[in-house]
């Protein structure tokens, strides 16, 4: 079909905007006439386009308690039989814009926007039909173009997960590079500051090997001057200890012992005194 010419209790859409399109035979097409009576306004659209306007009578409305009769004329020319396929014929229950009429043209014969878009405005609805009781030569069938839909949508949703999956591996390879460029700057950078203390190291080795061969030269600058005897290793200087040793005419032991009181000798105090208080 390519247009529309019937009545509604009484009013008479215009059948002159049929001529308006022409449809291909054998191919699907959407198919819309609009109208309320706050607009007086009758719209048809051919996929989704505008194709043809009218202004109607102002006041029209639609008688209900009719019939409504899909393939077949109910009036006077009932040998106008339809020829063709229909799917989801709906009627709805506002003047649909010019947008919503695009986008069920555009979602296709095989969706379910009518249902899920506008399921609370659909008066009439093609699962009702369905249903309904059918004369002559109707009979139901699957849309065959469907199952060709879905493989198409399986195809291109696979399409789209292999383009994901495409994306998601060139940003992990970019990634993965970036951070083996970072990696290398961090690993350059730790190679100079390791050489840098390397060297810093080396110094202060050398540093330390000369305070220490100084050090040597130093440690007992008084060493042959004056020695602890082997016979005070291991006595507690104390007063008692320091008299004994005065009067035992030991003046030397008295003299650099005195300020160890309370102090037991051991060889590494012996040592410390003849090295450094004996100078």
């Amino acid at each position: 079909s390519s247009g529309i010419n019937a009545e509604y209790g009484g009013m008479q859409f215009d059948g002159n905007l049929g001529s308006s399109f022409s449809a291909p035979v054998g191919m699907w097409f959407h198919y819309c006439v609009t109208w309320s009576s706050a607009s007086n306004m009758q719209r048809i659209y051919y996929n989704g386009a505008q194709v043809g306007v009218a202004a109607m009578p102002a006041g029209s409305t639609l008688t209900p308690g009719g019939v409504a009769t899909m393939g077949n004329r109910r009036d006077i020319h009932s040998y106008y039989p339809f020829g063709g396929k229909i799917s989801k014929f709906n009627i709805f229950s506002k003047e649909m814009s010019g947008d919503e009429v695009k986008a069920m043209s555009d979602a296709g014969v095989c969706s379910s926007i009518e249902k899920d878009r506008f399921g609370d405005v659909r008066s009439l609805t093609w699962e009702y039909i369905l249903d309904q009781p059918k004369t002559g030569n109707v009979v139901a069938q699957d849309v065959g173009t469907c199952a060709d839909q879905e493989m198409k949508d399986e195809i291109e949703r696979l399409q789209k997960e292999l383009d994901d999956a495409k994306k998601a591996l060139e940003d992990y390879k970019a990634a993965c590079e970036e951070a083996k460029d970072s990696l290398r700057d961090e690993l350059n950078s730790t190679r100079a500051a390791a050489a840098e203390r390397e060297g810093q190291l080396e110094k202060e080795i050398d540093s330390l090997k000369e305070q220490l061969a100084e050090a040597v030269k130093e440690q007992c600058p008084g060493e042959g001057i004056w020695a602890v005897p082997e016979k005070a290793i291991g006595k507690k200087v104390n007063k008692r200890q320091l008299k004994k040793w005065k009067k035992a005419g030991e003046t030397d032991l008295v003299r650099y012992l005195s300020a160890w009181k309370g102090a037991r000798l051991t060889k590494k105090i012996a040592k410390y005194i003849e090295c450094f208080e004996t100078v």
